[in-house]
């Protein structure tokens, strides 16, 4: 089971379409993998498939779909890593929107055959897919990642959640730390998703080393768009992308630096739903 992957494309794929949270909404999903095939570019999905959206069975094998057929690829996300744990009978704290998906699950048809094939299927994903000068991973970047494999319990946590602070902010939500940025080599950019932040852009952090990471999630699952990034065959970024469902255009959006006045504010599941389970969020 390997916690890493080196992306080689096939000849047929001009590059990479990475896409953010889909978080069960399957017609945007499907959206952005016509655009894939049309554009031949390899479909990567950054983690968070499910809960939230009307359709998280409809992801999964629509995913599976993908994978089966070679064209495309996933890691793992913060929610699905809890939707493995309450399936199995681990004790995790059951939302309204995992209740939701779990329920969808447990229905026959579509819900059964996305259970059956998610229970075989999740334990074998990589926390990070690499191409090139490019990594995509669902929750924060730590530069150990790039030569350890299996990855130790606090890297496997990083990648899921970020760097969540020890306290969380009045609300109850955590406060998402991004010390990690620091780490990542110069020339390299790291995708994220997990953090919703601007639904008419896509921010970038630049790190001290000189390299950057870039939020890709929208937040699809709370009313946003859906928005990814396309490169080229060495992983260099061409354009961002967005996809909504009050029109059947792709529109091109800008990257632009980092800014607190440009975060999209969301509300939606009650809050710190997306944090780990535990304190040290290790588990």
């Amino acid at each position: 089971m390997a916690h890493r992957a080196d992306l080689v494309l096939q000849p047929e794929y001009r590059g990479l379409l990475v896409v953010g949270d889909i978080h069960g909404h399957v017609d945007l999903m499907e959206r952005m993998m016509a655009h894939a095939a049309r554009e031949r570019l390899f479909f990567v999905s950054c983690g968070d498939l499910v809960d939230r959206g009307p359709s998280s069975a409809h992801c999964l094998l629509r995913m599976r779909d993908s994978v089966a057929a070679g064209a495309g690829a996933w890691i793992r996300g913060n929610h699905e890593d809890k939707l493995f744990r309450a399936l199995k009978g681990r004790a995790v704290t059951i939302s309204g929107a995992l209740a939701a998906t779990l329920a969808e699950l447990d229905a026959d048809g579509a819900g059964a055959e996305a259970r059956t094939w998610f229970l075989a299927t999740f334990e074998s994903l990589p926390f990070s897919i690499r191409l090139g000068s490019l990594l995509v991973v669902h929750g924060g970047f730590g530069v150990r990642m790039l030569d350890l494999d299996p990855l130790p319990a606090p890297l496997r946590a990083r990648a899921l959640y970020g760097q969540p602070s020890r306290m969380p902010k009045a609300d109850g939500k955590p406060v998402r730390l991004y010390r990690w940025v620091n780490e990542i080599p110069s020339g390299m950019t790291v995708v994220i998703g997990h953090d919703p932040c601007c639904d008419t852009c896509l921010l970038e952090r630049p790190g001290q080393q000189g390299g950057r990471a870039l939020h890709i999630d929208s937040a699809a699952g709370k009313g946003g768009p859906l928005s990814a990034v396309e490169t080229d065959r060495d992983g260099t970024i061409l354009r961002a992308i967005r996809m909504s469902r009050e029109s059947a255009e792709t529109l091109e959006i800008p990257i632009r630096p980092f800014s607190p006045e440009l975060v999209r504010v969301t509300t939606g599941d009650a809050a710190g739903t997306d944090a780990p389970d535990n304190a040290s969020g290790k588990d």
